[in-house]
């Protein structure tokens, strides 16, 4: 996979989030790779963390908030990018997905460690992430879901 490249970026990003007083996760692309789902690239690391984490962070990494791609399908009360690293971060506190139903909060109940690329990080357990997944509905989620499902059994 990606070697020193997720590596770098991974050690950076733990770096940046020393300073965080509230729980974080990796979701998205990355997570699934820390619970062993196979990927030949990563287009960026996304985090969850807490408002208040985020706010300290844009001021920290000298970073401004941004629009969230894909809005109809999202919703962040902080989105921003962090372009420094190899691969690119994107922070977001109070994330929220469109399903059917309506909006819901992406707010992790597990946080468990993994490896990932030689460095410690924090994911939402396997059933949750697959829920998770489920939520974003997009058809690369439900992609990672299935494999990550093929995983457990």
């Amino acid at each position: 996979m990606m070697g020193s490249d997720l590596t770098d970026s991974l050690a950076q990003l733990i770096g940046a989030l020393q300073g965080a007083r509230d729980d974080w996760w990796l979701i998205g692309g990355a997570a699934f790779l820390a619970h062993g789902v196979p990927m030949q690239t990563l287009k960026d690391i996304d985090v969850l963390v807490s408002f208040e984490d985020a706010c300290r962070l844009l001021q920290r990494l000298d970073l401004k908030t941004q629009s969230v791609d894909g809005a109809e399908l999202f919703r962040s009360r902080a989105f921003f990018q962090w372009q420094n690293p190899a691969i690119p971060v994107e922070f977001m506190a109070e994330l929220k997905a469109r399903t059917a139903q309506g909006w819901h909060d992406i707010l992790p109940r597990t946080r468990e460690p993994k490896a990932l690329g030689g460095v410690d990080v924090f994911v939402p357990c396997a059933p949750e992430l697959i829920e998770i997944g489920r939520l974003f509905g997009r058809p690369k989620d439900l992609a990672r879901t299935q494999q990550l499902m093929r995983l457990q059994n």
